[in-house]
C-alpha cells in the first residue's frame, strides 16, 4: 500500500529574494567602510546606524507623534493644564534640546563612505538642521516662559485684553513646532532600513499608511 507524502510548499522567488536581498544588505551595513577618526572626541561620534542612534531615533519618532496629536487638539479645544501635559512638555523640551548636541555627535552616510569625524558631523548639522533647530527650541523656550509668567500676571487689573492677544501668539508660536515633521523622513527611513525581516518590513509599511491617515484625520478635525 503506498502513502501519499505531504507535499512541502516551496519558498517563492519573491519571497527569496527579498531574504536575498535582506541578507546582503546587512553584509553590507557591517561592511561599510568609515572615514579614520583621528580627534580626541572623534571615539564619541555615534555610527549613523548603530544601535544607539536607533533607539534615540525610535525616541524621536514618539515624540514627533505625541506633538502632531496634541498641538492641534490643544489649539483647537485649549485643554486646562494638567501634571501629564506638564510633564510631557518638559521632557519633550529637554529632548530636543538635547538632540542638538547629539546630532553634532551623530556621523552621516556620503555615498558608500559613513563619515564619523566629529568637525566633519558638525559641519554637516549646521549645513542641514542647526538653524532650525536654533530656531524652534529657542521658540519653545520663550513660550514656556512667557507662559509661566503670564498665567502669574493674569490677576492683575487691565491684562485680560494683552493676555488673551499674547496667548493667541503662543498658540501660533506652537504649531512651528509642527516643523519638526520634516525630520520624520529621514528617521523613519532610517526604522526601514534597519528592518531585516519581510514580514516586519510589512507590518512596518501598514502601520505607516495607517498612522499618516488617522493623523490626516486628526489634523483635519481639530481644523
Amino acid at each position: 500500500m503506498e502513502y501519499c507524502r505531504p507535499h512541502k510548499r516551496k519558498p517563492s522567488a519573491r519571497r527569496s529574494s527579498r531574504a536575498l536581498m535582506a541578507m546582503e544588505k546587512r553584509e553590507t551595513e557591517k561592511n561599510v567602510p568609515t572615514t579614520n577618526p583621528g580627534g580626541a572626541l572623534d571615539r564619541f561620534v555615534l555610527h549613523p546606524s548603530s544601535m544607539k542612534r536607533l533607539c534615540w531615533d525610535l525616541m524621536s519618532m514618539s515624540l514627533l507623534g505625541y506633538d502632531i496629536v496634541t498641538i492641534p487638539f490643544t489649539g483647537a479645544f485649549n485643554p486646562p493644564a494638567n501634571p501629564v501635559l506638564v510633564g510631557m512638555t518638559w521632557f519633550t523640551l529637554f529632548f530636543w534640546t538635547c538632540d542638538m548636541p547629539l546630532s553634532m555627535f551623530t556621523g552621516y552616510q556620503q555615498g558608500k563612505l559613513a563619515v564619523v569625524e566629529l568637525k566633519l558631523t558638525v559641519k554637516h548639522y549646521i549645513k542641514s538642521w542647526f538653524v532650525l533647530d536654533c530656531i524652534i527650541i529657542g521658540l519653545d523656550w520663550t513660550t514656556l516662559m512667557l507662559n509661566g509668567t503670564l498665567t502669574g500676571d493674569s490677576d492683575s487689573s487691565g491684562s485680560v485684553t494683552r493676555l488673551g492677544r499674547t496667548l493667541r501668539t503662543l498658540r501660533f508660536v506652537r504649531t512651528l513646532r509642527l516643523i519638526r515633521v520634516l525630520k520624520l523622513k529621514r528617521i523613519v527611513q532610517a526604522i526601514q532600513d534597519s528592518i531585516n525581516t519581510e514580514a516586519i518590513s510589512i507590518v512596518f509599511g501598514i502601520t505607516k499608511i495607517i498612522s499618516s491617515l488617522i493623523i490626516a484625520n486628526h489634523i483635519v478635525a481639530c481644523g
